[in-house]
């Protein structure tokens, strides 16, 4: 039986650097991130294998210099944490353990795309030149 989702060496989890990813990244809004759970007939929040509750930050990524492919973009970003993290709109951020999990899927024609997702332990707001937040 064919797999929906194969595996290829493109596919895989890794933690990385998020200064390699965007030159700035800024929460624009956070909310618990949500599944459907079909036997109660709603959306229930999404908790990690060790029952932790997982939010979705929506943060701006703005690109890095001389990156001309990509343009600024907001993206969710699976944060795991107790409590939802407080953060304003607009806030520039850096996210603990931040990690990039990258996959394919084909679609009905047996086309491959790939995709990725991020994901982080915690995140807070990075202080500018002058101290602030």
């Amino acid at each position: 039986m064919p797999q929906s989702i194969p595996f290829t060496f493109a596919e895989g989890f890794q933690r990385t650097p998020q200064d390699l990813i965007a030159a700035a990244m800024t929460v624009q809004k956070v909310g618990p991130k949500t599944v459907w759970n079909a036997q109660a007939g709603r959306q229930e929040q999404k908790k990690s294998r060790r029952g932790i509750p997982q939010w979705t930050a929506y943060t701006l990524f703005t690109p890095l210099p001389n990156d001309f492919i990509h343009e600024p973009e907001v993206v969710p970003v699976t944060v795991t944490s107790e409590k939802q993290p407080d953060l304003p709109p607009n806030t520039r951020v850096e996210f603990t353990n931040f990690a990039t999990w990258v996959y394919t899927r084909q679609n009905q024609n047996g086309q491959t795309h790939v995709y990725r997702s991020f994901m982080a332990d915690g995140v807070q707001p990075v202080e500018d030149e002058n101290g602030d937040f």
